[in-house]
This record gives structure tokens, C-alpha cells and sequence, in this order.
């Protein structure tokens, strides 16, 4: 596999390919085009652009198999479409990781279509994750205000992503690009513990060490506090 990779990269990438260049490579068929995505990636990463969102997808998957039994990192970075939470959940997950390499770097490929790259990259505080864990101080108030400030919908049970809902000292919400909701548990003004849980059963799944709660809105849009009826009032102190 390695001299295979060391084969087709030195097939395709022009001499002297250095860390910013590019490489442009049409007419590949089959799986191709992520192979070349990975025999050129070394401990660096990798910007695989493709002309649309099914091959973006396609590509995505072949890396994800070619690549499992090697250390390199497969992100994708898909369009920002309305509403689509998810996809804006990968995206800022994307961005997450992308920040924190240079601490510690690692082979990795962003694969994203043409038009994901068009729309503007969320920078500054609104698009960094929200960290919770266990027996940090954090009192409830904040937290809600928070997930109200980041775009999440109060309702009365978690169902789907960008849902929180508030009862008592428990907390729930859904952040995108997660395959489960988080349910958090306060003890005055200490987060005592946190748990995934079955959106359906809203019953336990297991414990976990720390969350990650992504916005639900574009950051780089105004924020607003969000509920049934669009009223501020939904987050007051006293409905905590």
C-alpha cells in the first residue's frame, strides 16, 4: 500500500510540491481521486476540493476505507445550507480541529465541495464549542443563556438536534454533528454530571467525561434568543 501511494503521488504532484502548493487533476475514475488525496498527504493537511456535494460525499467514504488502517484523519467541510444544523455542526467541528492541529499535528484530508468554500468562515467566540464537564462551575443560568445566545430551541422534550430543554437542575440539548443528545445534571453551581441519552426512550446511555455543545445558528450572524414563540422571556431566571 505505502509504495503504491509513493507511486501515484509521484505520477500526479509536480516536482518540488511543498506545503500551500496545489494540485489540479480531472477525468479520475473509481476511487482514484481519493487515493491521490491520501498518497499526498504526509504529516499535513490536506485540502481535497471537489466539484459538488456527492462527490464530496463519495470521496469522503473512499478515504474513510482506504484510510483505516493508517493514521490519517479524514474532516469533511460541507455547504452551509439553511436550516441544515448538521451541517453546520460538521463544519464548526471541522474548523475545531483545524485549529488545534498545529498542537498537535497529524496526516489529515479536508474534503469539501466547491460551493461549501463560498460561504464565510465563522471566526471569534461565537464559533468556538461550548466545553462542559463534570464538576466544573458553571451555574445553570449561564448555561442556558448560552444555548439560548448559540440558537438552541426550549422545548418541553429533547427530540431532535438544536433542542434543549430545562427541568429543575437538568439540562438537555442536542448539538449537531452528534449522534446522541447530552443530559447535564447540577448540583447548585456545579455541573455534577453528564450523560448521553436516547432521544426516543430519553432514557441513559452511558456517562461521559466531557461535552461538546456546537451552535445551531451561523455565528457570523446575529444571535437571538430562541423559544417556541420567539419570546426572550422563555430563558428568565425564575422559569430556571
Amino acid at each position: 500500500m505505502e509504495d503504491a501511494l509513493k507511486i501515484f503521488a509521484s505520477r500526479f504532484a509536480p516536482p518540488g510540491l511543498s506545503a500551500g502548493g496545489a494540485v489540479s487533476v480531472s477525468s479520475l475514475t473509481g476511487c482514484a481521486d481519493a487515493f491521490l488525496a491520501l498518497a499526498l498527504t504526509r504529516e499535513s493537511v490536506t485540502l481535497c476540493v471537489t466539484p459538488g456535494l456527492p462527490d464530496a460525499d463519495r470521496v469522503a467514504d473512499d478515504l474513510r476505507l482506504l484510510s483505516a488502517k493508517s493514521p490519517v484523519r479524514v474532516l469533511e467541510f460541507p455547504p452551509l445550507l439553511d436550516g441544515d444544523k448538521s451541517a453546520l455542526g460538521t463544519r464548526l467541528k471541522t474548523i475545531a480541529a483545524l485549529r488545534a492541529w498545529p498542537l498537535s499535528p497529524y496526516p489529515c484530508v479536508v474534503v469539501a465541495a466547491f460551493p461549501a468554500l463560498a460561504a464565510p468562515i465563522p471566526t471569534g467566540a461565537g464559533s468556538e464549542p461550548l466545553v462542559l464537564r463534570p464538576g466544573a462551575s458553571l451555574t445553570l443560568t449561564d448555561l442556558a443563556q448560552r444555548l439560548a445566545k448559540a440558537g438552541y430551541t426550549r422545548v418541553p422534550t429533547v427530540e431532535q438536534i438544536g433542542d434543549c430543554s430545562i427541568r429543575g437542575g437538568i439540562v438537555d440539548a442536542w448539538s449537531p454533528g452528534e449522534e446522541f443528545p447530552v443530559r447535564a445534571e447540577f448540583f447548585g453551581d456545579e455541573l455534577e454530571s453528564l450523560r448521553t441519552f436516547n432521544p426516543a426512550t430519553q432514557t441513559s446511555i452511558e456517562r461521559i467525561d466531557t461535552a461538546e455543545i456546537l451552535p445551531v445558528s451561523d455565528p457570523s450572524r446575529v444571535s437571538r434568543l430562541a423559544s417556541d414563540d420567539g419570546d426572550e422571556e422563555a430563558y428568565r431566571d425564575e422559569d430556571l
